[in-house]
């Protein structure tokens, strides 16, 4: 019913902070990634369109997920599981690759 629908909101809501603070934490890993500044830049800019696609593909991917409620009144809840578990999915993976960048020493 209504708090489920509240509770995948809410989680969908988490999910999209768990995601941008990944995307932070990952540029700054790339800023201070002991490697030559021309790659640092060409990495962070690669990790930025990455990002633009990964939101398109969010939004196809969710809106298809959410179309198979039929003419339920459920779309919405499908479509803010999907946004959860997707930003999760993609916060995890871009902490797996930038995570044991060697870092420039202080």
């Amino acid at each position: 019913g209504a708090d489920m629908r509240l509770c995948v909101e809410n989680k969908a809501q988490a999910s999209a902070l768990t995601l941008k603070k990944a995307e932070r934490s990952a540029h700054k890993r790339l800023a201070t990634w002991d490697e030559d500044k021309q790659y640092i830049a060409l990495a962070q800019a690669r990790l930025k369109a990455a990002n633009t696609a990964f939101i398109r593909y969010r939004t196809a991917q969710c809106s298809f997920n959410a179309a198979q409620t039929g003419g339920s009144n459920g779309w919405e809840m499908y479509r803010n599981a999907c946004l959860a578990e997707l930003n999760l999915r993609r916060a995890a993976q871009i902490q797996g690759l930038v995570s044991n960048l060697p870092q420039k020493s202080k």
